[in-house]
């Protein structure tokens, strides 16, 4: 699509899409930076459609996981472990 082809609606269009709603929201945050970012190389004076949209009013819907680490858990993966990842 070109930059003024890019529309709320559109946005919210592909997020509604998406199978994995989760990773829509990710795609739309780098997406919305790469936007910013064009902004500041001029390739487009446009502004981003979802500038000053809240995340609740167009985003998809997310839950938390709720995942209790137990002591085995923690264990198991810190014995396999690099130190990077222990620390």
């Amino acid at each position: 699509m070109a930059w003024h082809e890019v529309k709320l609606g559109t946005l919210r269009k592909y997020l509604s899409a998406r199978t994995k709603k989760t990773s829509g929201n990710r795609e739309m945050a780098v997406f919305a930076l790469v936007w910013k970012k064009s902004i500041l190389w001029e390739m487009t004076e446009l502004t981003w459609p979802a500038l000053g949209m809240t995340g609740k009013d167009w985003k998809n819907k997310e839950a938390p996981r709720l995942v209790e680490v137990t002591d085995a858990m923690f264990e198991a993966v810190y014995a396999h472990a690099d130190r990077i990842l222990r620390d």
